[in-house]
């Protein structure tokens, strides 16, 4: 019995840490006859529902944790000293969680944003992959990761050089964090390897209920985040993205879904897409029902699904988009960090189908869209070329390692 548990997950609200854990899971199971992986959740019950079939794929959740205290500490290394970044949270570690880490053969770390600096340090991760380093003494392999370089924190830079070095292996999901790993933190056992969701599979479900007025018209998904309003330092994004929905709809004739990726299954007001891209309708208006909304609480397989089903996609949130180029959808990618951009030209290669923060703006939305459509036709087929190399190259690189 192989006994793995997974750092980097809190909960499914976050469709994109569901898609990475059951996308992990599925290639577990298809190494080991038999294995138990130990699954972080601040709401068992609710991951359970998300996830009706833990217990066939061997998943156990277990307590989330993460101290009331860590809020405040994550605060205080943003004081401008080098050596507080050098400073390990003072985790007292409830017994529960030490008994895991004891019994586990290895652990696997989640990366996606984990160490991506957005305006704050990565202390939580960081914290609960050196439990799994320096006291428990377990293999641990950072996978699908994207990550910053922190020139913005540079004594942050040097700490994370010494904690990277720690680790068994270190997969990243595009070639800017790859070069980033390789000569900012001067590691050599990375791999760059496509983000492991590619393997997520699809699980039909009715759409009807909030699909857009049924004609011949096409149908173009969005997904825009409220994290990528708060990061921006120009105008909103948002104002930008409702005249370019209108420019859609109005103009070009198309239809839109509006497609959210992460949202509280719980009900909670933070960093909820579905809160957030709600008031793009209560705004401009349903269209005579060619703007709607997805609204129901999918997991990430139905999720992923709905998004199949669109002729476009543009998306802000990483998995939603993954979830389009891995079912063939034209996708054009927002990016508010490394990973967007990355992730498109590791697509796309030279094609630029993708938007920067600092670029955001309703000329490029309409200007990038034109040369999605333009190239619907070529796309879909190099997609289709494309796809069953990466899933293989998934599978060689992943099998290795876990």
């Amino acid at each position: 019995m192989t006994k793995i548990l997974i750092n980097g997950q809190k909960d499914f609200g976050n469709r994109g840490c569901e898609a990475l854990v059951r996308s992990v899971v599925k290639l577990i199971k298809l190494k080991y006859t038999s294995s138990t992986i130990y699954v972080p959740s601040s709401n068992i019950k609710l991951d359970e529902k998300q996830y009706p079939d833990f217990k066939k794929d061997g998943v156990i959740f277990i307590p989330y944790f993460y101290p009331t205290l860590l809020r405040y500490w994550i605060q205080f290394l943003r004081i401008p000293i080098g050596f507080l970044q050098k400073i390990n949270f003072p985790f007292i570690v409830p017994k529960k969680i030490k008994n895991i880490y004891n019994e586990v053969d290895k652990v696997i770390s989640l990366g996606g944003d984990m160490y991506t600096y957005e305006g704050r340090i990565t202390a939580w991760i960081h914290g609960m992959d050196n439990l799994a380093i320096n006291i428990f003494n377990k293999p641990i392999n950072l996978i699908s990761a994207s990550i910053s370089d922190f020139n913005e924190v540079p004594h942050y830079q040097k700490h994370l050089k010494k904690h990277f070095s720690k680790f068994s292996n270190i997969i990243v999901r595009e070639k800017i964090s790859y070069d980033i790993v390789r000569h900012t933190f001067e590691y050599s056992n990375v791999k760059n390897s496509p983000d492991i969701a590619f393997l997520l599979d699809k699980k039909e479900v009715d759409i009807e209920s909030f699909w857009p007025e049924k004609n011949s018209k096409k149908v173009v998904g969005i997904n825009i985040s409220p994290l990528f309003q708060k990061l921006s330092k120009k105008s909103s994004p948002i104002d930008a993205m409702k005249l370019f929905i209108d420019d859609l709809i109005q103009s070009r004739g198309f239809n839109v879904l509006l497609v959210p990726h992460v949202f509280s299954l719980e009900g909670n007001i933070n960093n909820n897409d579905l809160i957030f891209m709600k008031k793009i309708i209560k705004d401009l208006g349903d269209y005579d029902g060619r703007l709607s909304i997805v609204d129901k609480q999918l997991n990430a397989q139905e999720i992923k699904y709905v998004i199949s089903k669109c002729n476009f996609f543009i998306g802000a949130r990483m998995h939603s988009t993954i979830a389009a180029v891995s079912t063939l959808v034209p996708t054009l990618f927002l990016s508010y960090s490394n990973k967007g951009v990355g992730m498109s030209k590791f697509i796309y290669n030279e094609m630029p189908l993708y938007i920067t923060l600092d670029n955001f703006s309703r000329n490029a939305l309409n200007e990038k869209f034109n040369l999605l459509e333009d190239n619907h036709i070529e796309i879909k087929d190099m997609l289709k070329e494309k796809m069953p190399i990466i899933v293989d190259k998934i599978k060689s690189d992943y099998y290795k390692i876990l």
